[in-house]
């Protein structure tokens, strides 16, 4: 089993949120897929402006808040992702919703390893 670790820009706005989910991945030919599912485990921590709510700490309720949120939206989907090629290291991404591409913003992706200063960030 292929175990994805991913964090994910929820929110660019006031306030910032960040998602840390921890999910099984399969390969589909050159897509990396899994399926959405509403997993509080899948959530390994959300951050909000700064401030990270894990098994520790979440009396409030912000990772179930989340699971709900992605339940409702994409909840019990496959998601694919392939990543083409752009030059220079970098890569578009492009997403399939149960077989179908849809698009979201104009997004490249590069790869930095976390002792390069990797980090997510709006």
């Amino acid at each position: 089993m292929i175990v994805n670790d991913a964090e994910v820009v929820l929110s660019f706005g006031e306030p910032v949120i960040i998602a840390r989910f921890k999910d099984p991945v399969f390969m589909r030919d050159e897509a990396v897929c899994g399926h959405v599912k509403d997993d509080l485990d899948a959530i390994v921590s959300v951050e909000v402006d700064g401030q990270i709510f894990d098994d520790s700490n979440d009396e409030r309720g912000v990772r179930r808040a989340v699971a709900e949120v992605v339940r409702d939206q994409i909840g019990g989907e496959e998601l694919c992702t392939v990543y083409e090629p752009l030059g220079n290291g970098a890569f578009r991404p492009r997403y399939y919703r149960d077989g179908k591409i849809f698009e979201s913003e104009d997004e490249r992706v590069i790869w930095v390893r976390r002792e390069e200063g990797w980090r997510v960030a709006p």
